[in-house]
């Protein structure tokens, strides 16, 4: 797959970007990595033309873009960037940051479902179930009501001491 054209200037700053990544990038960035949208492949901080795309799938011609607040307070340079990647043929999915943090599976989602609308004449039928699904949910009623919030927000990380532990009430 070509990949678009990028000022070579910007690689360093990808890379930094790579190491400094907001905690919504980092988020999504576990379910997008490693070919898990339906075996498509995305990069991170990936440079194009004058811009670094916070994901870009090179073979669906796909950016997807996390806006938080720098974002709000520049809508002209995003419609330029906007205009410049239609172009090149790139579609651009914006998601907010706030809805990226509280849910990245629903963001990883949303995805599927645009690639499965646009795409789905390159998708082979072991595409079209999600791959973080746990195949002992298949056909029960928690998978028909799976739980889409982030693993922070059902104490995942809590659990796994990652947050420093409020003391029990009674002690």
């Amino acid at each position: 797959m070509d990949s678009p054209p990028y000022n070579p200037n910007l690689k360093q700053r990808a890379r930094e970007l790579r190491k400094e990544g907001t905690l919504a990038e980092i988020l999504l960035w576990r379910h997008l990595k490693s070919g898990q949208r339906l075996d498509f492949d995305f990069h991170r901080q990936k440079p194009i033309l004058e811009w670094i795309a916070d994901f870009y799938c090179a073979e669906l011609k796909l950016v997807v873009e996390i806006d938080g607040d720098s974002h709000r307070a520049k809508p002209e340079s995003d419609a330029v960037k906007e205009s410049a990647f239609r172009s090149l043929g790139i579609t651009i999915l914006r998601f907010g940051d706030q809805e990226t943090k509280r849910s990245p599976e629903g963001v990883a989602l949303q995805i599927d479902d645009w690639i499965r609308a646009n795409h789905a004449g390159r998708l082979t039928t072991s595409q079209h179930t999600p791959p973080f699904e746990h195949p002992s949910r298949e056909g029960t009623q928690a998978h028909a009501s799976a739980d889409l919030s982030s693993p922070l927000e059902r104490g995942g990380a809590q659990r796994r001491g990652v947050f420093a532990r409020k003391p029990h009430p009674s002690r």
